[in-house]
């Protein structure tokens, strides 16, 4: 796992702050530190952590210029401004002086074959997983006010008309108090969201949060997970899943909530090796991407969540994290972490097939972690 230092240096004990250099802490390492004593929680709990592991990270490749905010282009006209691609950038180079803009989500028009420039970016610190709800509202979990984690919300309706001038105003944002926010997934964002923690900073492992537009609720977690929390997803009936890493990478685990409440369970049939990202499709078939750059697709029981796989492993483009579909359920995008792109593929749920990539204002050394669809699809036609 790789860890950041940054402006949170100054909430570290004072025995860590000898570490804040503002470099890269964990470049060299192959698996993540374990999670047992107080120090090593309070470290892992303070400091930015990408869900990328160190080992996938490419080396010695240029950075690209720190993009500016507010920067925007006038997308592809043939495009609809309603129908966004979304990419995270985990950061944009080494801290340096300042921590500011360390990293971004940037809209791109959808389709975006011909890898066109992005019309709007946001600044965020250290963003992994976004999430779009069927509204196109944006979900961004990060570090923005430099004293504390929160999501953002923002609303696609105050987003560009067809000169593409215009970022999405900011809805709403919820202070994450209890751990680090790594992913988002809602049925309605105006109204609740559920939010995956890779970290809480109390017990140095990851859980899930429901969230409204005035507070997030106490953390739910399960005993299995003893590590971090990469992807989460909620379904149509309100219940929420979560992947999450073993220590060290050696295997992966699914936790499912009825109802996004009490212990959870471990869910049979999950042949994933490694954490990653989840989506919903229209028939409510569940897809959990494996960061090794495969795809499955499951069928789930409503009652305990257990899984009946439909399709997979399908090979990916790349090592990847984050995904999910547009609103017809028919065309999937993917943050591509390898290759510092996003992803494509026409999407059913029994075939999924490449279809384009484009990397504009991306690059693979700062790891894209999300390449997401809004709005995405709805989830109602079973």
């Amino acid at each position: 796992m790789r860890f950041y230092t940054s402006a949170l240096c100054t909430a570290v004990a004072v025995g860590l702050l000898a570490g804040c250099s503002g470099s890269n802490l964990g470049s060299t390492g192959s698996s993540m530190p374990s999670v047992g004593s107080q120090s090593q929680v309070s470290h892992l709990a303070r400091m930015p952590v990408s869900l990328v592991p160190a080992w996938m990270t490419p080396a010695g490749e240029a950075r690209l210029t720190r993009l500016e905010s507010s920067r925007f282009v006038t997308p592809d006209k043939k495009a609809k401004p309603a129908d966004v691609i979304w990419a995270s950038q985990f950061d944009t180079g080494t801290c340096g002086t300042s921590c500011y803009n360390e990293g971004f989500v940037a809209g791109y028009p959808n389709p975006n074959t011909g890898n066109a420039a992005a019309w709007c970016t946001i600044d965020a610190y250290y963003v992994n997983g976004i999430g779009t709800d069927p509204g196109g509202y944006l979900a961004i979990p990060g570090f923005f006010s430099g004293s504390a984690y929160t999501i953002n919300v923002y609303d696609p309706a105050t987003s560009a008309d067809e000169s593409g001038k215009t970022c999405p105003a900011l809805d709403y944002s919820v202070e994450d108090t209890t751990g680090q926010p790594a992913d988002a997934a809602s049925l309605s964002a105006p109204t609740s969201l559920v939010v995956g923690e890779i970290a809480n900073f109390s017990t140095g492992v990851g859980d899930v949060l429901v969230c409204t537009p005035t507070a997030c609720g106490s953390p739910v977690t399960n005993s299995s997970i003893t590590s971090y929390v990469a992807g989460v997803a909620v379904d149509k009936a309100g219940d929420c899943w979560a992947t999450a890493e073993t220590t060290s990478f050696k295997s992966s685990i699914m936790v499912f909530w009825k109802g996004c409440t009490g212990a959870g369970d471990v869910v049979t049939g999950y042949k994933n090796k490694y954490y990653g990202g989840l989506f919903f499709d229209k028939n409510n078939d569940l897809g959990s991407i494996d960061l090794s750059g495969n795809l499955y697709i499951y069928k789930t029981n409503d009652t305990n969540g257990d899984l009946t796989l439909v399709l997979g492993p399908v090979a990916l483009k790349g090592e990847s994290l984050f995904a999910n579909l547009n609103s017809k359920g028919n065309t999937l995008s993917v943050g591509d972490v390898s290759n510092g792109d996003v992803d494509v593929y026409k999407y059913s749920d029994t075939k999924v097939k490449y279809s384009y990539s484009f990397s504009s204002g991306l690059t693979a050394a700062d790891d894209v972690e999300s390449g997401i669809q809004g709005p995405t699809n709805s989830w109602t036609n079973p």
